[in-house]
């Protein structure tokens, strides 16, 4: 894998994508074979410094009872302006919805429920775009959202430079607008290349969007 990328991760259930994901991450090792990023294999990299290069923002995000900014800005606090802060948020499109609530970024988050799935994740997305990290990997971050909100965040996102984007999606429309598509079907990758080049080829990524 090379940097200064995007890169969509699709195929069914069960067909390895997360595990994939969380072996690019080092939260296990591969059993055989390795894993370069750059060329160089992520055996001979400690554990610290992955996590330091690599972020990886799971479906459920983690959020705990602090103050919207405390949260967007959780493990770049010493660091992070309030500039930056609104502009991750207005990267993953969560900022009009801080706006409206009674204390704007100092409103106090609780963990019991009181923001819904696709608010929870924008506010993930946006503490990962704070990070010093150059790759980082949406593992199906943006599932609570509607579509329209969806392409949104994304297409932001892809305007930021310098950074290396892994998005597993479960919908095909963010495959569209990544620059290559890794197509998984049993553990293993199948097909890959761009949205039209897999098009052309009318394999199982084909299959995916007309069948």
């Amino acid at each position: 894998m090379q940097l200064d990328s995007s890169v969509a991760i699709v195929g069914f259930s069960g067909s390895g994508k997360t595990t994939l994901a969380k072996l690019l991450v080092g939260f296990f090792a591969p059993t055989s074979g390795e894993i370069k990023i750059s060329n160089i294999d992520l055996s001979t990299i400690t554990t610290e410094s992955i996590r330091n290069n690599i972020t990886y923002v799971p479906q459920k995000p983690y959020l705990f009872s602090g103050t919207v900014a405390e949260n967007i800005a959780l493990g770049n606090l010493q660091q992070t302006s309030q500039d930056k802060i609104i502009w991750a948020a207005n990267v993953a499109e969560i900022s009009k919805d801080i706006e409206k609530w009674p204390d704007k970024y100092n409103t106090k988050i609780s963990i019991d429920g009181t923001l819904s799935g696709g608010q929870q994740q924008r506010i993930a997305i946006a503490r990962a775009l704070l990070s010093s990290s150059k790759i980082i990997i949406f593992d199906e971050a943006t599932s609570n959202l509607d579509v329209m909100t969806e392409q949104k965040v994304i297409n932001n996102i892809l305007q930021i430079p310098g950074k290396t984007f892994i998005f597993i999606a479960h919908r095909l429309k963010v495959a569209q607008q990544v620059k290559e598509v890794f197509v998984m079907q049993d553990g293993k990758i199948i097909e890959h290349g761009s949205h039209n080049a897999l098009l052309k080829k009318h394999g199982q990524y084909y299959n995916f969007l007309y069948n």
